[in-house]
Order: C-alpha cells, then sequence, then structure tokens
C-alpha cells in the first residue's frame, strides 16, 4: 500500500499510515509513531510479489537449498527424468528434459543419433533402456561429431537380443564433445 502525499501539502496537513502519522512541517513530511506490524501469510517461507506478501511455502525442516549456492545435499532423492515409448525410428537425447530414454517394445531399426540438445555439460549422465517387441531390432548408432557415441573399454550394441532389455550408459565428455559410453548390459 502506497501514499500518495500531494505536491503542494498545507502547513500541519496529516495522513495516517500503518500506525505512522506524517505530517508537513513547511519544509518536509516527518513521521511520528511507531511502524505497525507485519503481517505474513502463515508458516514456512513467506512469498512476497514484490509489494505484498502473497503466499507461504512449507518450510523444510533443514537448512535452504540455494539457487547458486555450493552444498553438499544429504539423504535427499534425485528423481530421475524418463521418457518412455514403445518404439520410434530416431533417438536424439535431451538432456534438458530427460536422463533416461526408454523403448518398450522397438519395432523398427532405432537411429541413435548425435545430440548436443539441452547443451549437454562435462559429466551428464544418460541412460538408454531398450526392449524389443520380440523380434531382434538393428540399432545405428552417430559416432561422429559433436554430441556423437563413443564407445568407451565397451561394444556399442548393434543388435536387440529378442524380448530382452538392453541398458546402455553414458557420460558427456565436453572436452570432446561426445556421449561417451561407458556400459552395455543385456538381461540374461
Amino acid at each position: 500500500m502506497a501514499i500518495n502525499f500531494p505536491a503542494s501539502p498545507t502547513t500541519n496537513q496529516t495522513y495516517t499510515f500503518n500506525g505512522r502519522t506524517w505530517t508537513w512541517n513547511g519544509v518536509g513530511w516527518q513521521a511520528t509513531g511507531s511502524i505497525g506490524p507485519t503481517t505474513y501469510p502463515g508458516t514456512g517461507i513467506a512469498v512476497s510479489t514484490g509489494s505484498a506478501w502473497n503466499t507461504s511455502l512449507t518450510a523444510p525442516s533443514g537448512a535452504v537449498v540455494g539457487t547458486t549456492d555450493t552444498q553438499t545435499l544429504t539423504n535427499k532423492r534425485n528423481t530421475l527424468r524418463v521418457s518412455s515409448t514403445a518404439s520410434g525410428s530416431t533417438l536424439t537425447v535431451d538432456i534438458s528434459s530427460f536422463d533416461e530414454y526408454a523403448y518398450t517394445a522397438l519395432a523398427a531399426t532405432l537411429t541413435i543419433a548425435a545430440s548436443t540438445t539441452g547443451t549437454p555439460v562435462n559429466g551428464d549422465k544418460m541412460i538408454i533402456r531398450i526392449k524389443d517387441n520380440a523380434t531382434p531390432q538393428t540399432l545405428t548408432w552417430t559416432t561422429s561429431g559433436a554430441g556423437g557415441w563413443r564407445a568407451i573399454g565397451v561394444t556399442l550394441p548393434v543388435l536387440t537380443t529378442a524380448s530382452k532389455t538392453i541398458y546402455v550408459g553414458a557420460i558427456y565428455n565436453a572436452l570432446d564433445a561426445f556421449w561417451d559410453v561407458v556400459a552395455v548390459t543385456t538381461q540374461a
């Protein structure tokens, strides 16, 4: 709430606002009295609209996590973002949207394209989980260019095994601009 003081006040003109009385003394406005209590919307963390207290959020029992602070989190769960679909023909990973891509009944050749979509940063992790539709399917990996897939100590799978799940784990290497595939395993 704001007070709109007149531009040309008269001497001894007064306004009362939030427990204080403002009086024009001929030179400027002078306040008397104490500032009234501020009313917050409830317990927790108050959220301001910039001009008023709007709502409150439930406060955590521990320290509040900052958006730019370096902090160690203990006993916190990071739920992975998973994209799941039955089948498809091209996978272009987007690290800003998902940490895992799952195909549950792959029914066509799948090309895993090179991707820097979502602006991956050094050390980002990606999991690709593939199960076919009971018929082996061909997998093609883009292994060149920025965001390409590069095998490190493993062999990139080129064919699914009928009705078996394959996991492929990769880490983004920003220095070389590759998704380094460091783990490949197929269900027994």
